[in-house]
């Protein structure tokens, strides 16, 4: 069972996120923002970070950089942008995966357990 943080200001991803992960077991929690998702991250760090690129306040490329600077974190954007370049920048700051909107509930819930094996043997 893992730990996984989900930073998406759309209320139904979230739930969506929320409801499928925990019938898999983990132990899942939804941020609508930075700020909030650094609060919580400073009481205890998730096992893996989903989020989106574009939020309100602030940019997901540049919190992912940030953070991979400062702890041994697993990423995986989910977002709507999907041009070659956004998912070349977002692999390049870090993120162990770019998956784009709309998504497969299944796919994701596998490329998480592929993540977490590979972070968590």
């Amino acid at each position: 069972m893992a730990r996984i943080y989900i930073l998406d200001e759309s209320m139904s991803t979230r739930s969506r996120l929320i409801e499928s992960l925990t019938k898999r077991n983990h132990r899942v929690e939804g941020f609508s923002t930075i700020s909030n998702l650094e609060k919580a991250m400073n009481c205890e760090k998730p096992d893996l970070l989903i989020l989106e690129v574009k939020l309100q306040d602030g940019d997901g490329f540049k919190l992912v950089e940030r953070l991979k600077r400062n702890c041994y974190l697993p990423v995986i954007f989910l977002t709507s942008r999907s041009s070659s370049s956004d998912r070349i920048k977002g692999l390049k700051v870090g993120a162990d995966d770019y998956v784009i909107k709309p998504f497969s509930l299944k796919e994701l819930a596998l490329r998480i357990e592929a993540i977490l094996r590979r972070y968590h043997p």
